[in-house]
């Protein structure tokens, strides 16, 4: 579970900075899926807040319960928490029919996690620890964890988190699956006119989305 970070300024040194990123998507294999990732410096948004008791899931992992709801109004105004940023991408069910989906999942969270770093102007001694909602093939760690330590060299798996429930129970991962939420939205509504998901609806932030490139592959590989 993730470990307690304590309340201590740290220091405006540009190399010493340390941020928290969440990463949450809308709905989980659904046509357009919205993958969102948030960053704030404030540590009290990866505090815990939990409640006794769990259950195991289909596939034997331990459902901790958390204290905080699930946001699901009909609000068109997407969350915008004080000294949290948002970024975010589309992808599209063409590009799942393309790829493998935990392999262009890890790619999309590697290039948004940077685009924040990047965005924030953070050297590459920065600290950083990053929350994902679900659980993470190796695989897929292995290329998030090294497309980060690629230049951000402090950066390691020992600050990778991920388990199922992070968005009850971590704070910065509940926005980051508000804001996916209140996003996905207007792109499913673009997409059931016949105007497609990748175009860019009314009322959504376009400078918070991020336009993501990937390789070309001759077929989709082999699970």
């Amino acid at each position: 579970m993730a470990k307690k970070v304590g309340n201590k300024p740290h220091g405006k040194k540009r190399g010493s900075k340390k941020c928290f990123i969440a990463i949450d998507e809308s709905n989980h294999g659904g046509n357009p899926e919205v993958i969102v990732a948030a960053l704030t410096n404030n540590p009290a948004y990866i505090q815990p807040n939990l409640v006794a008791g769990g259950t195991l899931d289909s596939e034997g992992y331990f459902l901790i319960r958390g204290g905080l709801s699930k946001r699901r109004n009909k609000s068109r105004r997407t969350p915008s928490p004080e000294g949290v940023e948002f970024v975010y991408a589309i992808l599209s069910k063409e590009v799942v029919a393309a790829y493998s989906y935990g392999e262009v999942k890890s790619f999309f969270v590697s290039q948004l996690v940077l685009t924040l770093l990047e965005r924030k102007g953070l050297g590459k001694r920065s600290k950083i620890e990053l929350y994902i909602d679900g659980v993470l093939s190796e695989k897929a760690t292995q290329t998030i964890v090294g497309s980060i330590q690629a230049k951000y060299p402090l950066f390691d798996s020992r600050r990778l988190y991920t388990w199922p429930n992070l968005d009850c129970c971590i704070p910065l991962v509940n926005e980051a699956d508000a804001y996916a939420y209140r996003i996905k939205r207007p792109y499913e509504n673009l997409n059931r006119s016949g105007r497609g998901g990748l175009q860019h609806p009314r009322r959504v932030n376009q400078k918070q989305r991020v336009e993501i490139g990937l390789p070309e592959r001759s077929k989709k590989p082999r699970d």
